[in-house]
C-alpha cells in the first residue's frame, strides 16, 4: 500500500505497529503494520493480511489514523491537526470568524481553512497570525494579516 504522508516526519509511521484506515463512510478498520519503507517521495506500508493488489486497491483514498494512545506528546505550541479541526476561530478583538474546517500543507507553512456561513477564509499558520490556541475552550485567536 503506497502512502502520501501529511506529517513532518513520514518515517514516524515506522514507529507504529497498528493503524486504523477509514474513508468516512465506514467504521475505521484496524490493521497491523508488518513493514514500512520509503520509495521515492512516498512510503510503502505492508499490512498484515493484505497480500495482493486486489486486496490493497479498495483501500486507496482511505485516511490513516493512529490510535490516540500511540501518539507522542507534542511540544508547547505544537498541535496535532485533529486537535485543531473544529476549533472556533476569533480575531484578537473577539469577533467570530468561523470554524477551522481543514488544513492545507503548503511546504512553507500550513494554511488553515476557516468556514463561516459557506464562506471560506484562508489563514497562514504562522506565529504572527496565530496568537493563541486554547484546546480546553476549543478556541483559536488570530490576528488577521493586512491585505496589500
Amino acid at each position: 500500500m503506497k502512502v502520501q504522508p501529511y506529517t513532518d516526519s513520514p518515517e514516524s509511521l515506522a514507529r507504529y505497529s497498528r493503524i486504523f484506515l477509514r474513508d468516512g463512510s465506514l467504521e475505521p478498520r484496524l490493521f497491523n503494520i508488518e513493514r514500512v519503507y520509503p520509495q521515492r517521495n512516498i512510503l510503502v506500508l505492508k499490512l498484515q493480511d493484505v497480500e495482493t493488489i486486489d486486496q490493497a486497491e479498495p483501500l486507496i483514498g482511505f485516511h490513516i489514523c493512529v490510535p490516540r494512545d500511540a501518539l507522542e506528546e507534542t511540544d508547547e505550541d505544537e498541535y496535532y491537526w485533529h486537535d485543531l479541526i473544529g476549533l472556533r476561530i476569533t480575531d484578537e478583538t473577539g469577533n467570530e470568524l468561523g470554524e477551522l474546517k481543514s488544513i492545507v500543507p503548503t511546504g512553507a507553512n500550513d494554511v488553515y481553512v476557516i468556514e463561516k456561513e459557506k464562506r471560506e477564509l484562508l489563514l497562514p499558520a504562522t506565529e504572527d497570525v496565530i496568537l493563541e490556541v486554547d484546546l480546553r475552550r476549543k478556541v483559536m485567536v488570530v490576528k488577521l494579516p493586512e491585505i496589500i
